[in-house]
């Protein structure tokens, strides 16, 4: 699954497993073929996700919206 990180500092794109979330409705892990939606997520909580080689790397942003489709992930985040 590709995950893209858009923020003012530019992109990165990474293969992953799965990306794990905070929402105001509870916590989220995505995974490939998950159902399609739009999520603002709680601010200054960690994200965290997991590379195809097993390592995992933990992000905290100011602010983050998740755009998820079937196969990527788009995270806008203002750090």
């Amino acid at each position: 699954m590709e995950l893209s990180i858009v923020s003012t500092a530019g992109q990165k794109k990474f293969d992953i497993q799965w990306i794990e979330c905070n929402t105001p409705t509870g916590n989220l892990v995505i995974q490939p073929g998950h159902v399609p939606m739009i999520v603002s997520l709680l601010e200054r909580q960690p994200i965290v996700f997991c590379f195809m080689s097993g390592a995992q790397e933990t992000i905290t942003p100011a602010h983050a919206i998740m755009h998820v489709l079937r196969t990527s992930v788009l995270l806008l985040i203002n750090e």
